[in-house]
C-alpha cells in the first residue's frame, strides 16, 4: 500500500470511529439516563426568572441579514491569514487569487451597500 491509500484508510476509520462513538453516546444516554419530565423542566427558561412576555416572537429579517454579513466579512478574512504568513514568497498565482478575493469581498460589499442592507430600520 503506498502512503496515500494509508492516509486514506485512516482518515476512513477516524470518521467511523468518531460517528459511532458519537452515536453510541447519544444512544446510551437516552436508554440509560432519568426520563423524568415534568411541566416545570419543560418550560422556557430565561435567567431565574419568570417569563416577561411570549417567546415565540417574530424577528425581523435583518437580524439575519446582519448575521450574514457578520459571516461574510468577518469569518471570511481569516482566510487571509496564510497568505500574510507568506506574503514574501507569494507567487503570481497566489496574488491573483488574493486579488479575486479582494474583489468579490468588494462587489459583495457594494451590492449589499446598493440594496441597503446596512440600513437598519424600525
Amino acid at each position: 500500500m503506498n502512503d496515500i491509500t494509508i492516509g486514506a484508510l485512516a482518515v476512513g476509520m477516524m470518521l467511523v470511529i468518531s460517528i459511532g462513538m458519537g452515536t453510541a453516546m447519544i444512544v446510551s444516554s437516552h436508554l440509560l439516563g432519568r426520563q423524568r419530565a415534568n411541566p416545570a423542566k419543560l418550560a422556557p427558561y430565561e435567567s431565574g426568572m419568570p417569563l416577561l412576555d411570549a417567546s415565540h416572537k417574530r424577528l425581523s429579517v435583518k437580524y439575519f441579514v446582519v448575521g450574514l454579513m457578520f459571516i461574510l466579512f468577518d469569518v471570511e478574512l481569516v482566510f487571509l491569514y496564510p497568505f500574510a504568513v507568506i506574503r514574501c514568497q507569494a507567487e503570481g498565482y497566489v496574488l491573483a487569487s488574493v486579488a479575486v478575493f479582494f474583489l468579490m469581498l468588494i462587489l459583495t460589499y457594494l451590492y449589499l451597500l446598493k440594496e441597503g442592507a446596512f440600513k437598519w430600520e424600525r
